[in-house]
């Protein structure tokens, strides 16, 4: 009987989902920095840069394994972020509290603790030896 809660049809939308956050990811960096001063070819980059990450192996499994995480912590520095707006901190000035530095360490830290465990835990492909051939 289907449910509003059963999620087991999106698993196999899974590579589409991933394709579109890493584009929209990779274009909103570029987009930011302005590194190539065209919006044509900030998203010719995005779209190459995202078919080498999900067309090669294991790129789409790293994501999906991060992808939780990666939400919490937004979840977590929004959070931090309203409180701070509660307690009466003006946010233009919250990065001048800790140093604009200390704000791209932590959360920069976090982030590449989520990659290393996400690289860790993501299925890895078992090599399968037939016994009667050893191939």
């Amino acid at each position: 009987m289907a449910t509003i809660l059963d999620l087991g049809l999106l698993k196999g939308f899974v590579d589409i989902f991933v394709w579109i956050l890493v584009f929209l990811i990779v274009y909103g960096v570029l987009e930011v920095t302005n590194l190539l001063k065209n919006k044509g070819l900030h998203a010719l980059f995005a779209f190459v840069i995202t078919a080498v990450i999900v067309l090669t192996g294991g790129g789409t499994q790293i994501i999906t394994a991060m992808a939780p995480w990666v939400v919490v912590l937004a979840a977590l520095i929004f959070f931090i972020l309203v409180l701070a707006g509660f307690a009466g901190a003006d946010l233009k000035d919250l990065p001048n509290v800790f140093g604009k530095k200390a704000v791209i360490w932590i959360v920069a830290i976090p982030l590449f603790v989520i990659l290393v465990i996400a690289w860790t835990q993501a299925p890895q492909e078992k090599k399968v030896i037939d016994e009667a051939t050893g191939e």
